[in-house]
């Protein structure tokens, strides 16, 4: 048996409450707070009780009192109104609620203790089982920053109590339009949120709640799980306007909601919703509206990032700039976001060299002068990727620097997109060579995607991956072990559709298996990854190559066991089926000079940076080990072992 609910007063009593009290002309402009001292307190004063046992003991206002529905969660520095009317706004019926102001006893609230306040609104929560939030304006959401508001946002979590969310009509609407026309903005809100930084009017209740909520979950688990919820409730509130709606307003609604995992890089659950968005948009709109053309670009990007066949999204992408040419004005923002997202396609498929050309056509799109729109920040962190795959790390380092700091500024040092600068970056720096500095990074990075999307988050264990990548450079192998362990672990029973996130981790983990001298594992953990790569990506992608060179490593150093020919007869069918099979180490790069590999190189013993012969002979080792392995191309001694064979 439940506990038993509190009282609470129905919605219809705040309408009778404020037409007692003069009306809402009486009310205008008065915070919560000033309801409270000038209305409430005065009233009760007598009696010396609360509001809500004040009208249950008045036989002509006892029926607005009945056993409690929802409990509200507010913020007294909110318009009075504002309140009453996200609350008439959100409830259908005449619900019963409660409501702080009214329920507790604001002539003993002085006088009672943290302890007290804690156990009372605990257990309120526990018992209603239904919370609802008042959070207005959406742009500025003052119950996200009240540590109070955070800890009963936390309470419905732990107690497995609904969650809402309630604004005023306006604020609703605007909100609503938002998620569709701005749809980054109101997670842009979200993501600087950090109860860490939240507070309360006595300080002491802070501590005490900070003292609670560390020794349980801490900050970061708390963060995320208020996320969680609210993200829930966008989602719900998302699938009812789907459900309501029809034609072009339900193709919106739609786009809105693919547009939730898409941000997160979930595309196959962003596809059917944009499918169906697209289709929608095509039989009322038209094949040449605006959003229609949206559409289509997104749904391109898609395809490709899902690796489907590049003669599937290509002709998509290329129509879609060419309608949108032909319908939009020059210099039109969508043009340049359909170039942007050419470019992240192109990238995403190793085709660097177009990569970098619809980049530099979306920022010539964009205009010349530096500007810290989402668009033009996005354009600048990957004009820095593709250049550091180019091995172009000067340029790299320049659009990294000025995108890094054009996040900060706009968007603050915990935004998504703020973060994914920082993890490129990591990538950069242990190219580099500069290990404690990409370690540094790559552990921040960890910790905040941590706290705002959660551990199990496929974003986070990517950065948990190079985090490991990282440990491996610098010879902590054991560091990199366990890390690389928990990642794969949660990666393979979490992301098991998530292929090239599970082949990343199990790449390197045969990787580390080959620092360690493990050669036998490394040979089996890596061909596995070659075998599944050649089925995702095909033999001549450079996810697929460039293990097969880790095989080659494997085998040299174990020249006379039993199965080793056959092992060179793996690798030189998987380079001749790549077109590898040549004195030329196929789309691999120089660590030092980042120039092209071709005849004898120098391994890293500790971290398996490759250097060219000229590097090896000018002594440029970037990554500062002092042991390496020299190796002929896979050719030259493939090819001499079979000789010896004859």
């Amino acid at each position: 048996m439940g506990q038993q609910r509190p009282l609470g007063v129905k919605l219809s009593y705040f309408t009778h409450f404020i037409q007692e009290r003069g009306g809402r002309e009486a009310f205008a402009n008065l915070t919560t707070a000033d309801v409270c001292n000038q209305f409430v307190i005065p009233m009760t004063k007598t009696q010396q009780v609360s509001l809500v046992e004040l009208v249950a003991a008045n036989s002509e206002t006892q029926a607005f009192v009945a056993s409690a529905d929802w409990y509200v969660s507010h913020a007294w520095s909110y318009l009075f109104l504002e309140t009453v009317d996200s609350l008439v706004n959100f409830f259908a019926d005449d619900v019963a609620v409660w409501f702080c102001v009214f329920n507790n006893n604001q002539h003993r609230a002085a006088s009672c203790d943290f302890r007290f306040w804690y156990n009372t609104f605990q257990s309120g929560l526990a018992a209603i089982q239904n919370l609802v939030m008042v959070l207005h304006p959406w742009q500025d959401p003052i119950t996200l920053r009240r540590t109070w508001c955070v800890f009963e946002v936390y309470v419905a979590r732990c107690v497995g109590a609904r969650f809402e969310v309630a604004m005023p009509p306006a604020d609703e609407s605007a909100f609503a339009t938002a998620l569709v026309t701005e749809y980054q903005a109101f997670w842009d809100v979200l993501h600087n949120v950090k109860s860490a930084n939240s507070r309360t009017t006595i300080p002491a209740d802070r501590d005490n709640l900070f003292a609670v909520i560390e020794a349980d979950v801490g900050f970061a688990a708390l963060d995320r799980m208020l996320f969680s919820v609210v993200e829930q409730w966008v989602l719900d509130f998302l699938k009812r306007k789907v459900a309501s709606t029809a034609g072009a307003e339900r193709a919106q609604w739609l786009h809105a909601l693919g547009s939730v995992p898409f941000h997160k890089g979930h595309y196959a659950e962003a596809k059917p919703y944009f499918y169906k968005a697209w289709k929608l948009f095509q039989a009322t709109c038209g094949d040449r509206d605006e959003r229609t053309l949206l559409l289509m670009t997104r749904l391109g990007y898609i395809y490709g990032r899902l690796f489907k066949p590049q003669t599937l999204w290509e002709p998509m992408l290329l129509d879609a700039l060419s309608l949108q040419r032909e319908v939009l004005r020059p210099g039109h923002p969508l043009i340049a976001d359909t170039l942007h997202h050419m470019g992240l396609v192109y990238r995403h498929v190793s085709q660097y060299e177009l990569s970098l050309y619809y980049y530099e056509q979306s920022l010539v799109m964009q205009g010349a002068e530096v500007r810290k729109d989402l668009l033009h920040l996005r354009t600048m962190n990957s004009m820095a990727v593709v250049q550091t795959k180019l091995g172009n790390y000067t340029d790299a380092v320049r659009w990294y620097v000025a995108g890094l700091n054009g996040y900060r500024e706009a968007k603050g040092a915990d935004h998504p997109d703020t973060v994914t600068v920082m993890a490129n970056l990591v990538t950069l720096y242990k190219d580099e060579g500069q290990f404690e500095r990409a370690r540094e990074l790559a552990a921040d990075v960890v910790a905040t995607r941590e706290r705002l999307l959660g551990r199990n988050h496929d974003r986070t264990l990517a950065a948990l991956l190079k985090l490991a990548i990282v440990y491996r450079c610098m010879g902590d192998y054991t560091t990199a072990g366990a890390v690389l362990k928990s990642m794969l672990a949660d990666a393979t029973t979490l992301f098991a559709d998530k292929k090239d996130l599970v082949l990343m981790g199990q790449s390197q983990l045969g990787q580390l298996q080959f620092n360690q001298r493990l050669y036998s594992a490394a040979w089996e953990t890596t061909h596995d990854v070659v075998r599944e790569r050649i089925k995702l990506y095909g033999p001549s992608h450079a996810y697929s190559i460039t293990p097969v060179y880790y095989l080659y490593w494997c085998i040299e150093p174990v020249a006379a066991t039993d199965g080793h020919q056959e092992r060179c007869l793996v690798v030189e069918t998987y380079l001749r089926e790549s077109d590898s099979w040549s004195a030329e180490w196929r789309k691999q790069l120089c660590s030092g000079c980042r120039g092209g590999l071709v005849g004898p190189i120098g391994l890293c013993d500790v971290c398996t940076f490759k250097y060219c012969s000229a590097c090896c002979a000018q002594g440029l080792f970037k990554c500062g080990h002092d042991d390496r392995t020299y190796h002929v191309p896979p050719i030259d001694y493939i090819s001499a072992q079979n000789f010896r064979q004859l």
